[in-house]
């Protein structure tokens, strides 16, 4: 790279010339190393450029720049760079302008121009302080699509940053962008005081130093609170951050000799650092107690060169409660989902909470349409964020309907379905629906006080109108029409066939009569049926079904509170999928219960369940089409699991109770199905790993069939897929590298993260599933034994202990001398001992800890004596050689609440390097692999001081490695190994599931 530093020995572009005696047109003035112009206030734009090519990638150009004597309105200056070659002016260029806006200022600007018009204008500073007939250093800084604009004293000095550095949004580093230039704009007299520029410089850069401050393996955060700060909204029990602790991640090509400048000028300290993310934790003076204050700080240290992170270190950290139980009004709050109240026993039944784990309809921006058609929906309920279709106005309506002037329970009835469905979750109000957020169309039947007169022709503009918006789901909780009259059910069945023909998925509930037992029909009966506790709409329905459309309409009936079939629900054999239907607390009138909630029975709250669930798939696949979601939903609810009562894995029980063989709705189930089936979507309960240089996914477990989903090209660890599936996380030997799926392909991303980690990646880190918890294991040791002390902090409490592992260490001594003959001078172990070793994690679902216990045995494999090889020795020396193995692995498990210790497994001949339980527990990853180490204690050649001996290890051998997926019951069956190196050679994290569990039976 050329350094310029005298303008007169390089070429002009055409048509201009470096000489004494007029420049160019006699405008500018070269003598020396100094241009000045002379052209007088012509308030023109006079530019030199140098037609030597210089670089267009990474340079510094600066020179030292005098402002006229003069305050002359209109004077000017810039820098030119990246412009375009074999043109004057170029149409391309890049500039920075000092423009006069007072006697003792200027403005400075960026400015990007293509084909002559500007393409980016940036100010950096609108008052820059630069007074008339003084100097400064001009310049900026180029490393490929940055630009740093900066100044110092003339002749050189400190440097100081004019404003951010500016990202081109054009690259015109094409090889034709390589010339640079100054030019002037004629304000002033010509005279001695007319502005001037000296040392025009060019100046490549300076080859990097890659010499660094060594990055601590560890981090030892302070336990002290004292030092933090909170962030609204969030309360101070959610999270805090230490105000006087950064972590810091460097550019590659960042020098040691920036990294320890950076240090110097904030007096940080490195406390601790993450290698596997290439952080730097330091601490730094307290900045202030606001969180502004260490926001500027943070900010600052951002802004510095050469750094590619900065970021705040958490004291507590922000998350969500048992895969995503939502925080919400009475009854759903966060702690709620604990235990069973009203408000969470149904979602808990069906298995939401893990569903949510992996779909909620909120992780992406689009919005499944769903619709529900009922009397009478509550518009100011906010809860609800939807579209309300209102049946056209009459010109003579009729009058009020008493029902809607004083029954709550029909004016709420509706709202109750829709709340079912698509309450607003997560947003600490009122209740969460089973779809999060939705495209909610809420088609009434109702104007003000009235109600349309003829529901079935009005049923069928509904119908119509669904199919216009494009609602994929229906959910119809309640009958019209007389069930006697066959036209009714003819044209209701006709509507209806309108909108499963455009791809629809009708849910209707299968109802029910008030004080009397459930009706138990087959189709054709009910295709048939006179029954006037039944409507027109069940008949139409039942023909459809039985005409070719069962692939597209899902009949609901009721659970009770245990899980039973709810004896007061009717039920279609062959045909019923059951869901909760007693107890559920829903959304309401506001104007009739203040809460906004009520608590409420039947069937009609079941279909929503099963709306809510059609709604999540369709979020995790657009694709499917209503057959299809159907079919995950009926195929979904006998999915295996684990049953925490047993601790076994299997089929779930069906329903007691039920007319035939039924299981209820299991949303987790229908969703991991999906996700089993369909490579390229979502990932939901799939084992994922990273294995030479590639993240992979198990779609299906039996046979197990793999996708790739990228490769990285290194090697990797701590394999993260954060809720939703959508996002993975690893740690690369180059940093910290994220991937989003988007239309089907996994694309890496710079974009923060906004869905919350998985909990099998916190877990093995030891930490609860909102991260407001954690565990550790400390070791004490005694004559032939280790207590492992295991403790637990949650929240800012201190650590309690909840158990301690008594592990004994066998030992078989025998000492021998080391030099004979004559006295022993010192003795040397020729027996064998036992060396323990530990890893543990914290279970997701918040009530276990699990230990893995290494023994390994240390054995003498022979010894023997042979001359001292020192000179003047007299007498033998003893050589004494060692293998270390791994003998066997016992992982305990350890009840949080009782301190009850579980061997669950036992590993022989193997060792565990890493261990994590996923979110719903019913599987465990780690890896696991057997090692083997010699080492030989013989004397040292040659030593100075006579004897001296010296111990020299050769390499671990580790045979074997694996990631194995263990079933989370007792004895942890295999399940599934990936054979892989990188597990067992110190990172962590190789594997994981996604973001909640699947398991195999």
């Amino acid at each position: 790279m050329p350094k310029v530093t005298n303008i007169t020995t390089h070429t002009a572009e055409t048509g201009q010339a470096w000489t004494l005696s007029g420049g160019f047109t006699n405008k500018i003035k070269i003598q020396g190393n100094t241009a000045q112009l002379v052209s007088g206030a012509d308030g023109n734009n006079w530019r030199m450029a140098i037609a030597t090519d210089v670089i267009d990638d990474s340079f510094d150009l600066s020179t030292d720049y005098k402002r006229g004597s003069v305050d002359a309105p209109g004077e000017y200056v810039q820098l030119e760079f990246l412009a375009q070659s074999g043109a004057n002016p170029p149409q391309d260029r890049v500039y920075v302008a000092f423009t006069r806006t007072a006697a003792t200022t200027v403005q400075v600007r960026l400015i990007r121009t293509k084909a002559f018009s500007f393409a980016q204008s940036i100010i950096l500073d609108s008052a820059f302080p630069l007074a008339t007939d003084s100097s400064k250093r001009i310049g900026v800084s180029v490393s490929g699509l940055q630009v740093q604009t900066w100044w110092e004293p003339a002749g050189g000095g400190t440097r100081t940053n004019i404003g951010s550095a500016v990202t081109l949004t054009q690259d015109y580093r094409d090889g034709t962008h390589k010339r640079v230039a100054f030019n002037f704009i004629g304000a002033q007299a010509a005279g001695a005081g007319s502005p001037r520029i000296d040392n025009f410089t060019v100046r490549g850069p300076a080859p990097a130093d890659t010499s660094r401050p060594p990055i601590p393996t560890s981090l030892d955060l302070p336990g002290d609170s004292s030092l933090t700060v909170e962030d609204p909204p969030y309360a101070r029990i959610d999270l805090l951050y230490y105000r006087n602790i950064v972590g810091i991640v460097f550019d590659d090509s960042t020098s040691g000799v920036t990294v320890r400048d950076l240090f110097a000028r904030y007096d940080a300290t490195v406390i601790g650092g993450v290698p596997g993310l290439s952080e730097y934790v330091v601490q730094v003076p307290d900045p202030g107690s606001t969180l502004s204050a260490l926001d500027s700080l943070v900010a600052a240290v951002h802004d510095q060169p050469g750094v590619k992170q900065a970021s705040p270190v958490y004291y507590r950290t922000p998350g969500s409660l048992y895969w995503r139980h939502p925080n919400d009004g009475p009854g759903m709050k966060r702690g709620d989902w604990f235990a069973s109240t009203d408000g969470t026993r149904a979602l808990t039944a069906i298995r939401a909470p893990l569903a949510w784990g992996c779909e909620t309809g909120a992780y992406t921006q689009a919005r499944v349409p769903v619709g529900v058609v009922d009397f009478v929906f509550d518009g100011n309920q906010p809860d609800l964020v939807g579209l309300r279709v209102l049946p056209p106005p009459l010109s003579a309506p009729p009058p009020p309907d008493a029902r809607i002037v004083s029954d709550t329970f029909y004016r709420s009835h509706g709202t109750g379905v829709t709340g079912v469905l698509t309450a607003t979750g997560n947003n600490d109000a009122m209740i969460t629906g089973v779809l999060w957020q939705s495209g909610l169309v809420m088609y009434s039947y109702s104007r003000d006080t009235w109600v349309f007169p003829d529901l079935s022709r009005l049923f069928d503009g509904i119908m119509r109108d669904a199919v216009a918006r494009g609602v994929r789901v229906l959910v119809i909780s309640h009958g019209i029409g007389d069930v006697r009259k066959d036209a009714h059910v003819a044209g209701l069945k006709a509507s209806m066939q309108a909108y499963l023909d455009a791809g629809g998925l009708l849910v209707l509930a299968t109802g029910q009569t008030p004080n009397q037992p459930g009706l138990t029909l087959t189709l054709d009966q009910l295709a048939q049926t006179q029954n006037t506790r039944l409507h027109a709409l069940h008949r139409a329905a039942a023909e459809l079904y039985s005409s070719g459309y069962a692939n597209s309409i899902i009949f609901v009936g009721g659970t009770d509170d245990t899980g039973a079939f709810w004896t007061g629900s009717n039920y279609w054999t062959g045909a019923t999928v059951l869901a909760p239907a007693t107890s559920i607390l829903t959304l309401a009138n506001t104007a009739d219960f203040a809460a906004g909630t009520w608590l409420v029975s039947g069937t009609s709250f079941s279909a929503p369940y099963v709306g809510g669930v059609a709604g999540l798939l369709l979020a995790m696949d657009p694709t499917l089409t209503a057959a299809q979601v159907k079919s995950y939903i009926v195929r979904g609810d006998s999915q295996p699991r684990l049953n925490p009562q047993t601790g076994q894995i299997g089929r779930p029980p069906p329903v007691a109770g039920a007319p035939e063989r039924a299981y209820q709705l299991d949303a987790y189930g229908a969703l991991t199905l999906l996700a089993s089936e369909r490579p390229g979507i979502s990932l939901c309960g799939n084992r994922t790993w990273v294995a030479g240089g590639t993240v992979w996914a198990q779609r299906d477990t039996a046979p197990p069939s793999t996708e790739q989903l990228t490769a990285l090209g290194e090697s990797a660890a701590y394999v993260n897929v954060r809720h939703g599936g959508r996002r993975l996380e690893v740690s690369a030997s180059s940093g910290d590298r994220a991937f989003e799926l988007r239309l089907g392909q996994w694309v890496e991303t710079q974009d923060t993260a906004t869905t919350p980690y998985g909990g099998t990646f916190l877990s093995l880190f030891q930490l609860s599933h909102d991260r407001d918890s954690s565990v550790q294991v400390l070791p004490h040791y005694g004559d032939g034994f280790v207590d492992l002390q295991v403790l637990i902090r949650q929240g800012t409490g201190a650590p309690t202990t909840i158990k301690t592992i008594h592990v004994a260490l066998p030992v078989s001594a025998s000492w021998a001398c080391d030099v004979i003959p004559g006295d022993c001078r010192d003795s040397v172990f020729t027996g064998s001992n036992t060396v323990a070793d530990w890893r543990y994690a914290y279970s997701p679902v918040g009530d276990k800890v699990f230990v893995a216990v290494t023994l390994l045995a240390d054995a003498t494999l022979n010894s023997s004596y042979s001359g001292c090889p020192w000179e003047g020795a007299v007498g033998d020396c003893i050589t004494v050689s060692y293998r270390t193995t791994t003998d066997h692995t016992d992982v305990h498990a350890i009840s949080i609440s009782n301190g009850n210790d579980q061997v669950l497994w036992s590993v022989p001949g193997r060792q565990v390097y890493w261990i994590a339980q996923a979110e719903d527990g019913a599987q465990f990853v780690g890896a696991e692999a057997s090692m083997t180490q010699d080492y030989v204690f013989e004397p040292i050649p040659g030593s100075i001081q006579a004897p001296w001996f010296h111990t020299v290890s050769q390499p671990q051998v580790v045979s074997g490695c694996s990631i194995v997926w263990r079933a989370g019951v007792a004895t942890a069956p295999q399940r599934y190994s990936i054979p892989t190196d990188d597990a067992c050679r110190g990172l962590e994290g190789q594997g994981t599931v996604s973001p909640v569990a699947r398991p195999s039976p």
